[in-house]
């Protein structure tokens, strides 16, 4: 028994320890606001990298490379994205291809570093998506 709670402790110990932080932004961030929030204690920055912008077929966020560049300014050594894909019905949405595509030149020819790129399918009622899409690409990112 005792052997059993050791064992438990210590998992929940080193659980702990790899407890990651991270700050999750979708509009302009400065630099003075990254290094406050990595003086908390924060240590990931995910940033807003692709817009569903339905209106538009889906876009780069417009704020991506700015906040990349101010968060790595201000010490951010990891640095993630998400995608959050134009898949609206009836909006002449890019194909998923075309939006990753978009999303990867993009950090290609900006040099960022992006340790990760998330999905986010969100239900956006002036969108009208349809988050139970299928999608399937065989585009590698790096």
């Amino acid at each position: 028994m005792f052997r059993f709670l050791l064992v438990l402790s210590t998992f929940i110990l080193s659980s702990y320890a790899t407890l990651i932080y991270a700050v999750d932004s979708s509009s302009a961030v400065s630099k003075d606001d990254y290094a406050s929030t990595l003086g908390m204690g924060y240590s990931r920055a995910i940033i807003r990298g692709y817009d569903s912008a339905c209106d538009v077929g889906g876009r780069v966020n417009q704020n991506f490379v700015s906040s990349y560049k101010h968060a790595r300014a201000a010490g951010y050594t990891d640095i993630q994205t998400y995608w959050l894909p134009c898949n609206g019905e009836g909006y002449n949405c890019k194909t998923y291809d075309m939006q990753v595509r978009d999303l990867s030149e993009t950090i290609a020819s900006n040099q960022m570093d992006i340790e990760m790129i998330w999905v986010d399918f969100e239900q956006d009622s002036d969108c009208k998506n349809n988050v139970s899409v299928h999608f399937t690409t065989t585009n590698s990112i790096r």
